[in-house]
């Protein structure tokens, strides 16, 4: 497995990423996703210093999925997506370990911050399994959620 930083040519595989319903149901905002705002949004996420995408590939180039990595001004945010074609096959916590080593190698002092719904297993064993602790329950929007972090430890 390994990765690229996303480009200009990957706002329709994200859109549909995005979209997919498995997807909607693990985010904090469910609803689907216009195109013409997804573009929008999409194109100053790429020219943001502050977000970083990382686009996943397997051993036969096929595209896995994306972890999206955001400093914010209080805080850095993770979160990951897998096509629903590549599901199932234990990629994401190798996905998280790879963009949170290379994203804290570039800012050693970040601490990262995932906010799960509590309802969403796999996802919080995906984040536990890259090395993401300090459970702490959580409501966000009135949604029961658990919030882990990874940062380096010295």
């Amino acid at each position: 497995m390994y990765f690229r930083f996303a480009n200009n040519s990957d706002v329709d595989t994200i859109y549909n990423w995005s979209n997919d319903p498995i997807v909607r149901a693990s985010s904090f905002n469910s609803n689907k996703i216009e195109y013409v705002e997804h573009v929008e949004w999409y194109n100053s996420r790429l020219q943001d210093l502050s977000s970083i995408f990382y686009v996943f590939y397997n051993e036969n180039d096929v595209a896995i999925g994306l972890v999206r990595i955001e400093k914010k001004s209080d805080e850095t945010i993770i979160s990951i997506m897998i096509d629903k074609n590549q599901r199932g096959k234990t990629y994401a916590s190798e996905m998280l370990i790879q963009a949170s080593t290379d994203f804290l190698k570039n800012n050693p002092n970040e601490i990262i911050s995932a906010y799960i719904k509590i309802d969403n297993i796999a996802s919080l064993k995906s984040f536990k399994n890259a090395g993401f602790s300090n459970e702490k329950k959580i409501m966000i929007n009135e949604i029961p959620s658990i919030v882990v972090t990874k940062s380096i430890t010295l």
